[in-house]
């Protein structure tokens, strides 16, 4: 945040700490990391922060004035938030156009959302989940938020207008009875705003949150996509309707840097300051155990999360913004202040960057701890190249550094460890660091560039010295260590868990350059047991022991209920576990029609050596031509926008002339469509590939989660899996394989549905395998 020109106006670094907390979180998210799996919720903070600082400049500007400059606050917000976007979007665009042209469909409309911060609507409109997908997703998905917070700039000072007037004309009649006092708000006779005036708009904009808190609770059902409720503008305006309330009863104008007044001229005893520092704290704490612990998934959130998210940010902010609280001053830390500062432009780049430098069937996982030191330092360099070449200058009209008289740089720079300007509101997941209000004037310029030390404005030149700075190119670079801290910020925490990761990787991981194997036991039909090698790949659908050289039944009998068991050779059969070596298939080629949960099996980013993946042990067991159809998000019925379904897929081949064996490792999320509303249900799926396949040999993978909620909760799985054994009976060239008795937790990557390197290599040799059985060549 750049340091005010005015000197009565104050900077709180502690909110640029809470912004650079957030939208850590949110960059981790995206990332994919398991421990910030509620990272998304990084955008609730920054929801309520901004509406604190906006609520406080327009409150404050009447409270001083008696007016609100509408036209000025619109085109300060203009100054500050387009630039950067219409940027960020001009370079997004070519990328696609050049060398990402998969995102092209539909591309158009997602530009044009964005420039007029519409994207949340649009993607409502579009039906486009924010829950039920693991395909890659647009590189213009996160923009949502940054149209909510627009519209709510767009709509919230004419509310405030009506809400003054409604409860603060008495004060105005009063106060435009006095002589005018040039000085500005001096103490409560010179305001515009009696408290008690300030106390019923709270109270009303609380009871507006309340409408839209309840919208959200009537408008949410378990089952549900409830993406219409998290991206509404309509059911997440209670998030910024309570830190605006908190700006009418806790403004930031008025209170001095030393004498701990607030704007109604009331002190705040150490006691106060005390109780705010512990609600603060408490606070945190809740926003950490929130991100941490709760997911996108959670019902929690939609029943009072998002809620006790706001609460908590709003007591965090009143700490921030108390003169002389610990909050405030561990808030206000070097690195976390410049990272705040350039949070707009790291929120806007994080997404692209991941997303178009995703590798494919790679979207829905954990980046690597390479990848994600390359993503976070390349966002981090962009967002701070954004704010000194584009945001700053067009923010402050190009006049950056100014001449000062004497003295003014030792009085900014003691209003910079005990105050400053108020920091002008984020903007979705980064600041719209407009500047102060200035009492309603034109002129929000400041003065270096809010990151460098309490001493001296910025980096050291500007008003501290007295005289017109001069800009060369290493101007955008961090000099201090505050600054080359605040650089690596973002990067400390997703390299704390890429160590983790890889560590755990390099403990379980296999040599490369033949065949898996394991030594995990798995049982047989019959259930004898003998010794097995160390070399064989022993998968079984029981857990007990398996010998190596034991031949498992040429078939296991169905248990479900209402179905018959079917005898060795019969029309319909589970796939149990194999022995090694493999027998051989009679399958010649085989289809594999498979979502995301297939990526890791012919990418190579999971398994760099070829002989590892799925192809090779299809020939291994004497599959001649594999043909590989793997699309993340895939299911039977639905299909995202330029993609299409796995009933399509299979059309198109059989309209080829195929004829072979088919593996269909599905049902992932058409589980989790038919849970979220979808109209056709699970046993419609399976008889809707069956039949267009027809007598052709066909094996389903059944499916497995770690997760315990949500549309992709392992009871889905099983509902799903129970469906296939449902129609087992009713075709007789259909098997099915079950891998969930045969994949481990281990296996399993932090969104618990998709696998590591090594899950993946073990997935490849257990299907292929199972292929060979089901269909075997003798």
């Amino acid at each position: 945040m750049p340091q005010p020109v005015r000197d009565d106006q104050r900077y709180l670094p502690g909110l640029d700490g809470l912004r650079a907390i957030a939208v850590a979180a949110v960059v981790a998210y995206h990332l994919g990391y398991g421990w910030a799996q509620g990272g998304l919720l990084g955008v609730g903070v920054f929801f309520t922060l901004s509406g604190y600082l906006i609520t406080d400049i327009l409150v404050g500007q009447w409270a001083s004035r008696g007016r609100i400059k509408l036209g000025d606050f619109w085109l300060r917000r203009a100054r500050r938030l387009l630039p950067a976007l219409f940027v960020m979007l001009a370079v997004v665009t070519v990328w696609v156009t050049l060398s990402a042209r998969t995102f092209l469909p539909g591309f158009r409309g997602n530009v044009v959302a964005s420039v007029f911060y519409v994207s949340n609507w649009w993607f409502i409109g579009q039906h486009a989940s924010y829950y039920a997908r693991f395909a890659p997703p647009t590189p213009l998905d996160h923009l949502w938020s940054l149209a909510v917070e627009e519209q709510f700039y767009l709509v919230w000072p004419w509310v405030v207008l009506l809400l003054v007037f409604a409860f603060g004309y008495r004060a105005l009649k009063k106060r435009r009875a006095l002589p005018d006092q040039p000085g500005g708000l001096a103490g409560p006779q010179a305001s515009y705003l009696s408290r008690g005036a300030r106390w019923w708009m709270a109270g009303a904009t609380l009871a507006l949150g309340a409408v839209s808190a309840v919208l959200m609770a009537r408008l949410f059902h378990p089952g549900y996509d409830p993406t219409r409720i998290y991206e509404g503008t309509d059911t997440r305006a209670f998030g910024l309707l309570i830190g605006a309330a908190l700006a009418m009863v806790y403004p930031t104008r008025g209170i001095a840097a030393g004498d701990g007044r607030t704007a109604a001229g009331r002190s705040v005893p150490a006691a106060a300051r005390w109780a705010l520092d512990f609600a603060g704290l408490a606070g945190l704490a809740v926003i950490v155990l929130l991100v941490w612990r709760t997911n996108q998934y959670s019902d929690f959130m939609f029943r009072g999360g998002l809620e006790l998210l706001s609460v908590a940010t709003a007591a965090v902010v009143a700490a921030a913004v108390t003169p002389g609280s610990l909050i405030g001053r561990a808030l206000g830390i070097g690195p976390l202040r410049w990272t705040g500062v350039r949070s707009y432009g790291i929120y806007l780049w994080h997404f692209p960057l991941i997303v178009l430098t995703v590798a494919v069937g790679a979207a829905a996982n954990p980046a690597s701890p390479l990848r994600a030191l390359a993503v976070v330092a390349g966002t981090v360099a962009v967002s701070a190249a954004s704010w000194t070449l584009i945001e700053e200058p067009i923010r402050t009209g190009f006049r950056k550094h100014l001449t000062a008289p004497a003295g003014a740089g030792k009085h900014i720079a003691k209003h910079t460890v005990k105050g400053g300007t108020v920091n002008d509101g984020p903007v979705s997941d980064g600041p719209a660091n407009v500047g102060p209000v200035n009492d309603g004037s034109a002129d929000d310029r400041a003065v270096g560039e809010g990151a460098g030390p309490a001493g001296g404005a910025g980096s050291g030149r500007g008003a501290g010295s007295g005289g017109r700075g001069r800009r060369t190119w290493r101007a955008w670079l961090p000099e201090t260590p505050q600054a080359i801290a605040g650089v690596c910020l973002l990067a400390a925490a997703v390299l704390a868990a890429g160590v983790s990761a890889s560590t755990r990787l390099a403990a379980n991981s296999t040599p490369s350059g033949g065949r898996v194997s394991t030594t995990a036991a798995g049982g047989t039909a019959g259930g004898d047991t003998q010794a097995g090698s160390a070399a064989s790949a022993q998968l079984s659908n029981t857990g007990a022991a398996s010998g190596q050289g034991k031949q498992p039944a040429a078939a296991v009998p169905v248990t479900s209920a209402g179905v018959d068991p079917v005898a060795a050779g019969g029309s319909a059969a589970i796939v149990p576990a194999l022995p090694t070596p493999p027998p051989r298939t009679s399958c010649t080629q085989v289809v594999h029609i498979g979502d995301s949960t297939s990526d890791g099996l012919v990418s190579a980013d999971y398994e760099p050596n070829p002989a590892n993946r799925i192809m090779a042990r299809y020939a291994d067991v004497g599959i001649r031509h594999s043909i590989m159809k793997v699309v993340g998000a895939t299911s039977i019925v639905e299909a995202l926008p330029g993609t299409p379904n796995a009933y399509q897929m299979a059309s198109e081949l059989l309209k080829t002339g195929y004829h072979g064996c088919w593996v269909l490792a599905l049902g992932t999320n058409d589980t989790a469509d038919v849970y979220v509303g979808s109209n056709i249900g699970r046993v419609q799926r399976i008889q809707k590939m069956m039949k267009l396949i027809g007598n052709q040999p066909v094996m389903w993978v059944e499916v497995s989660s770690l997760l315990s909620s949500g549309p992709y909760a392992e009871a889905n799985m099983r509902l799903w899996n129970d469906a296939l054994k449902k129609e087992l009976p009713q075709h007789p060239n259909m098997r099915i394989y079950d891998w969930p008795a045969v994949a481990q937790k281990a296996w399993f990557i932090n969104d618990g549905i998709h696998y590591t390197s090594l899950g993946y290599a073990h997935r490849a040799t257990a299907i292929a395998d199972a292929l060979a059985y089901a269909f075997p060549a003798n």
